[in-house]
């Protein structure tokens, strides 16, 4: 059989971006976490969504977002729900201080269960650990973009619907590239391993 890279890399970006619901959702789909996004344990997260076109029965308010590890079939509930209580979907963001016993792992997602009793699911995304002795960088300014596909990650936040687009430090974002690489080398080493 003869496969073309573009098939392969096809395939693996299909498998990646696949998400868990295929039912009713919550009326909004997420921008962040998407699938490219690399943050770290101890920062803040800016959490985006926005409203699903057509949706019925839509959300007004989000009950919760659970943080899920694993496979697409049976993701595993790593924190339960990372609200204080219901938030509004408007705004259509939450800043999460992600806390620093997080540990490094490319397969988290985020579901997020709305008021109508539905949930959306985030693409996976990378958790980075926390350095050994590191404390919590978090900060209370409010996000400046919260538009599908624009980057509205925060280096630190309040865990609040507050925070801000800081830039990852240069240790920071050279780590993440590296291991978005490799996710993504091996993912089409696999793709490629069960084609032959």
């Amino acid at each position: 059989m003869k496969f073309t890279v573009a098939a392969v890399i096809s395939a693996v970006a299909a498998s990646a971006y696949a998400q868990v619901a295929t039912g009713p959702t919550a009326g909004v789909a997420f921008a962040h976490p998407a699938y490219s996004d690399v943050v770290s344990a101890g920062n803040t997260f800016n959490i985006s969504w926005y409203p699903v076109a057509g949706a019925v029965d839509a959300s007004k308010n989000i009950n919760s977002i659970a943080l899920m590890s694993g496979g697409s079939a049976a993701l595993d509930t790593v924190i339960p729900n990372i609200l204080s209580g219901p938030i509004p979907t408007s705004p259509s963001w939450y800043m999460w201080n992600i806390p620093l016993d997080i540990a490094t792992l490319p397969s988290y997602s985020l579901a997020l269960k709305g008021d109508n009793g539905a949930d959306s699911y985030s693409t996976y995304f990378v958790i980075m650990a926390a350095a050994p002795g590191a404390k919590t960088n978090y900060t209370a300014a409010p996000p400046t973009t919260s538009t599908p596909g624009a980057n509205n990650n925060a280096g630190s936040g309040s865990g609040s619907a507050s925070g801000s687009d800081a830039a990852p430090s240069t240790t920071e974002a050279n780590a993440a590239a590296s291991l978005k690489a490799g996710l993504f080398g091996a993912g089409i080493a696999g793709v490629v391993a069960l084609l032959i």
